[in-house]
């Protein structure tokens, strides 16, 4: 059988890279840029929704709802790291438009940012930033 969805976050946002596996196999996929997702399975198998950060999920392949919506695991969720090239521009030394997308990602939830300027040494000096 052909099981197909989309998977969403709390905020009903499409979630890219969700894998969904059948349990007990190595047959799998994850979610496309939009939240699809699409999979041949054996009929009455165990799927399993999993994504850093959310909680995890378990169907039966034929009872899986259309619109699945993954669920933040503020447990699980206790950093998140970031890590960008090396960028610099005339303007600025620090890669802005990554820390600008992160903030608007976690708002409610992110305390404070480390950013970082590469000073040519082997370790760069940090800054924090406060929200």
């Amino acid at each position: 059988m052909i099981i197909t969805g989309k998977i969403v976050d709390d905020f009903l946002d499409p979630l890219e890279g969700v894998n969904i596996v059948v349990v007990g196999t190595t047959t799998g996929t994850i979610t496309d840029d939009e939240g699809n997702y699409y999979l041949e399975v054996p009929s009455s198998s165990k799927i399993q929704f999993s994504y850093v950060g959310f909680e995890t999920q378990s169907h039966n392949s034929n009872n899986i709802p259309a619109t699945i919506e993954m669920l933040t695991d503020y447990e699980e969720l206790e950093e998140v790291v970031i890590v960008s090239p090396p960028q610099k521009s005339k303007t600025s030394p620090y890669f802005w438009a990554s820390i600008g997308l992160v903030t608007a990602s976690f708002i409610g939830i992110l305390v404070a940012i480390s950013k970082s300027k590469n000073t040519g040494l082997n370790a760069p000096a940090p800054t924090e930033v406060e929200f």
